[in-house]
């Protein structure tokens, strides 16, 4: 379950700057021109549901990421050059940050963001899949899952994220049904 959270955030793209006018159709056209897209979304506002002017973009490959980061950052679109970048990690291939405080942390908010963007494009029944897996993996190798869990804070950022959105779609099942149930008693 860790590779397929993995791979998606590798394939995915930071962009930022996006103009305010701009069309989610135009923006798609101008990020395919690398390959072909798997998922975009733009950030909004939780208050105002305005866009904040930054989205992810997820590609079918790591090579396809990396290419829309080499060619299409800075590259102008309605009138603003789009910021489009990856982690250090991925552009390094998986070898780590430049030691750079500020870098690190920022990479570890681009990181903790593509890791939401992947678990919030996830069908509920994904996530069941997904927190199942984890669930299945920790009662049968419980020392395992710690050391994985612990050399690997991306992971358990996701997993933290699958639980979380999956509690929300069943409070909201719950409401729409009138009270009643919860993960337990729907995955039995």
């Amino acid at each position: 379950f860790y590779s397929a959270i993995a791979r998606r955030a590798m394939a995915s793209v930071f962009v930022g700057n996006i103009p305010f006018d701009s069309t989610e159709e135009d923006l798609l056209a101008h990020l395919a021109q690398v390959g072909p897209v798997v998922a975009f979304r733009v950030v909004n506002d939780r208050e105002t549901g305005r866009p904040k002017g930054y989205g992810f973009c997820e590609y079918r490959t790591t090579e396809t990421a990396l290419s829309a980061a080499r060619n299409l950052n800075e590259l102008e679109f309605n009138g603003r050059p789009l910021r489009v970048t990856i982690s250090d990690a991925l552009a390094q291939g998986g070898q780590g940050g430049s030691g750079n405080p500020l870098e690190a942390a920022h990479n570890d908010m681009l990181m903790q963001a593509q890791i939401q963007q992947v678990v919030l494009a996830m069908t509920p029944e994904q996530l069941a899949d997904l927190l199942m897996s984890a669930r299945t993996y920790v009662g049968q190798e419980p020392h395992h899952a710690h050391e994985l869990l612990s050399k690997n804070p991306p992971l358990a950022h996701a997993l933290v994220h699958a639980l979380n959105r999956a509690n929300s779609i069943l409070s909201l099942q719950s409401a729409q049904q009138g009270g009643g149930g919860g993960w337990r008693a729907r995955r039995g």
